[in-house]
This record gives structure tokens, C-alpha cells and sequence, in this order.
């Protein structure tokens, strides 16, 4: 491969090389991995799923990711409403199995994202509540990016092309010389309209030689 004037030559022609990689937080770098949430479903009898199938519902969710309500009151809200389908007990039992639901980064990818292209700026963009802050301070990912794109700070969540554009905007970059990693395919697919070269992540080998070739 050559590179001339910025550009990377390649057999198929010539392309940018790309200046800013946008990564998804949870589902990407962050794993739900603890049972909390599964064991009280059983005890209480309920099937698995119960819980987030109303907690992530588009009534309830996308007034807590766009800043509509915040982190507490989405919780509450989630709460009321599964003490009118069940009754309080489940509802105290599964909020409370929530709370305490434990996650885990993979600071491996992220490490290896950074290695792999150590002059792009990386940019976090997310579905996220207010809560988003205290997360990344409490892992000590608070200046692991360049910049923190926050749905519930700017009003507006994935798959919304007004997200990209305003995340483009925030990061001073383009869709040309971005690229975008997410596990969410309508999202991918979003993204991809907009001239975003984009990877629905599902195997972190395949994401990161993706990112090889995409910013190498």
C-alpha cells in the first residue's frame, strides 16, 4: 500500500483514510454479565425478560436516552409501572435486581482500537441516561476519549440521523473520514446512509480488523 498526499492507495482506487472511529458503548464496550436481573425473574415466577421488555420499551426508554427524565426517574417510572401489571413486591425485587446488575468494560478492545489506529480520535457514542457520567468516572474511563457523545445531552438517540450529524458536528470530523462500530443494526444501517463506513460488531476479531483496514 502507498500512501500519497493522505490518501492510502489501494488496488480498487483511492480512498481517505479515516481521521475519527465512533464507538458504541454498551454491547461493545460494555457487557451485562452478571444474573441478577434473571434470578429474580425466576424466583418470582416471571418470565425471562420481563423486566426489560418494559424497562426498554419506546414509552419508557426514549425519554430517559433523550433527557426527557433522568437516570432515577426512568427507574421509577419502570418501577410504577410493573406494580400495575404485578404488584409492588415484584416490583420493589426486580428494580432492586437492576440496580444491582453487574457489568464489566472490555479494556482489551479498547486498548486494541487505539493501537490499531493511534491517530484517529476516539469518540463514544451512545444511547445513554444521565447516568452515563458516574459510569465512566466509576471505571475510570472518564478521559479514555477524545469526546463523550451522550444521547440524553443532545436530545436526540440512534437511529436518528440528527444524532450523527450532531456527533459529527461535536467531533469535528465527516462521515467520509469516520467509521462506526455498534451493535445495533438498525443503527449500523442509519449510519451507513449517511456515508459513514460502518461494522455491525458482533466478534471483537472481526471489529478490530475492520478498524485495521478501514484506518490503516
Amino acid at each position: 500500500m502507498q500512501v500519497v498526499s493522505g490518501y492510502a492507495m489501494h488496488k480498487h482506487g483511492r480512498r481517505q483514510l479515516k481521521d475519527t472511529i465512533l464507538i458504541d458503548f454498551d454491547g461493545v464496550l460494555r457487557h451485562w454479565v452478571g444474573s441478577e436481573i434473571n434470578d429474580a425473574e425466576n424466583e418470582l415466577g416471571l418470565a425471562s425478560g420481563t423486566l426489560f421488555s418494559l424497562a426498554f420499551s419506546h414509552e419508557l426508554l426514549l425519554p430517559a436516552i433523550t433527557g426527557e427524565v433522568t437516570h432515577g426517574q426512568w427507574h421509577q417510572r419502570v418501577r410504577s409501572k410493573l406494580a400495575q401489571i404485578h404488584n409492588d413486591n415484584v416490583a420493589s425485587k426486580l428494580v432492586k435486581a437492576w440496580n444491582e446488575a453487574t457489568w464489566e468494560i472490555d479494556f482489551n478492545m479498547l486498548q486494541d482500537l487505539k493501537r490499531l489506529a493511534p491517530t484517529c480520535q476516539h469518540v463514544l457514542v451512545t444511547n445513554a441516561t444521565s447516568r452515563l457520567d458516574a459510569d465512566l468516572k466509576k471505571t475510570g474511563l472518564t478521559s479514555a476519549f477524545n469526546v463523550v457523545v451522550n444521547s440524553s445531552k443532545i436530545g436526540v438517540a440512534k437511529p436518528d440521523l440528527l444524532f450523527f450529524r450532531k456527533a459529527l458536528s461535536v467531533a469535528g470530523s465527516q462521515a467520509f473520514r469516520s467509521v462506526f462500530i455498534d451493535d445495533n443494526l438498525d443503527n449500523v444501517n442509519a449510519a451507513r446512509s449517511m456515508g459513514i463506513d460502518s461494522i455491525h460488531h458482533q466478534d471483537v476479531f472481526d471489529t478490530l480488523e475492520y478498524i485495521q483496514r478501514q484506518c490503516t
